[in-house]
């Protein structure tokens, strides 16, 4: 199966599954997204930080499942890690 084209208007799932992300850090690339006119769909835990990984575990897992199960989510992107 093919995936279908991005189109603007689409949106794009953004989760941390590892490395630890800061707003200020991240602010670029969502401006970036939503000026090519995605919408985005953050991730509760996208900028929580534990020990310096991004949640626990089990809200990393959480996260990605959420976007993975949500039909208007069209891609997920993960912010690094």
């Amino acid at each position: 199966m093919i995936a279908e084209k991005l189109r603007p208007g689409d949106t794009i799932g953004i989760a941390s599954p590892s490395k630890l992300v800061t707003k200020e850090a991240f602010e670029p690339t969502l401006k970036a997204l939503q000026a090519l006119g995605f919408c985005i769909k953050l991730a509760n835990n996208l900028y929580a930080d534990s020990w310096g990984y991004a949640a626990s575990d089990t809200e990393r897992a959480d996260d990605i499942n959420q976007l993975i199960h949500d039909d208007k989510v069209k891609l997920i992107l993960f912010s690094g890690g």
